[in-house]
């Protein structure tokens, strides 16, 4: 099948039988933009309203358990259609997009967010949507649905990352392991590893090395927290994972003006920070966007030292 084509044929005909999906996108023309210069990056801000739901999403046990899973079919809009994947995984538009293409990926069957079971999923959409960036955000670290598994996928030339490593100003290639190059990031506020091959096996044996030494790294409640992206291009597989220190950063739990209404997930770590309140996109600083990152993202000693325990 051909994913893509199949991807673009649900927007036209969600676009004509789901006005509030359809509203949604066309108000992305009016969303306002501004660009943080930090000399070998940029962090575009986006002020977005919609995404006031899952920026000030409530995901602890109580919240959860008392509100349907709208990721499961039965609770999902009627209007919502999707595209089965591999028998397991469904694709849907998200309702409430960042961008003009925004997929929203779950699982059939509702189980939690957890992806050490879902990694050759994550490799194989990745290939089968070459051109999109599939997204995991962990159940601490993002993710509004922590209940339900689900990937998310949006245009891979959105993300600023994707242009920070083409353009090979801000990472540099550490090691290798299994023919897979590893490479980390200078002077980059927060800080990814990055992955890079062409064999499978071989990727998804690194990429499993890197979960289990974050155990020792990281909080682990229920899983290492982090952040994924994952790009199939030129028959190469780029990983970007991130290795979280934090759920949420202080500002998220201030009052007043102090408050900054985040709750960074991979899109926001990938250089693209959503603000769901226009008081937010208006104030906040370079100095802000710095502080948020090094929050809630391990240091760079941590990171370093991840890195030299692959082999």
């Amino acid at each position: 099948m051909n994913y893509i084509n199949e991807i673009e044929h649900l927007y036209l005909e969600q676009a004509t039988t789901w006005e509030f999906m359809k509203t949604n996108y066309t108000d992305l023309d009016n969303v306002k933009l501004k660009t943080v210069d930090f000399g070998n990056c940029q962090v575009i801000l986006q002020f977005n309203p919609k995404r006031i739901l899952s920026s000030g999403a409530k995901v602890d046990h109580q919240s959860i358990s008392e509100r349907p899973c709208f990721l499961c079919d039965q609770n999902r809009p009627p209007e919502q259609k999707g595209i089965l994947y591999q028998t397991d995984y469904c694709l849907l538009l998200n309702p409430y997009p960042v961008f003009r293409r925004h997929l929203t990926i779950p699982t059939v069957l509702h189980k939690p967010q957890l992806i050490l079971d879902h990694f050759k999923t994550l490799l194989s959409l990745a290939a089968d949507m070459e051109g999109y960036t599939l997204i995991y955000n962990g159940p601490r670290c993002g993710a509004s649905a922590p209940d339900h598994f689900h990937f998310q996928a949006v245009y891979t030339n959105e993300m600023p990352i994707s242009a920070d490593f083409k353009s090979e100003q801000c990472c540099r290639l550490n090691k290798k392991v299994n023919d897979i190059e590893v490479f980390s990031w200078i002077n980059y506020i927060r800080n990814p590893v990055t992955l890079m091959g062409k064999n499978p096996e071989n990727i998804l044996g690194v990429l499993t090395m890197l979960y289990k030494g974050m155990l020792n790294f990281t909080e682990t409640d229920p899983e290492p927290m982090m952040n994924i992206l994952a790009v199939f291009r030129s028959g190469n597989w780029i990983i970007h994972v991130f290795p979280r220190s934090k759920h949420r950063p202080s500002q998220f739990y201030e009052e007043g003006n102090r408050r900054i209404l985040t709750s960074p997930g991979s899109i926001d770590l990938s250089g693209f920070l959503v603000m769901a309140r226009e008081e937010d996109f208006n104030k906040i600083t370079k100095a802000d966007i710095v502080d948020i990152y090094n929050q809630v993202c391990l240091n760079d000693a941590a990171v370093e030292k991840l890195i030299s325990n692959l082999n």
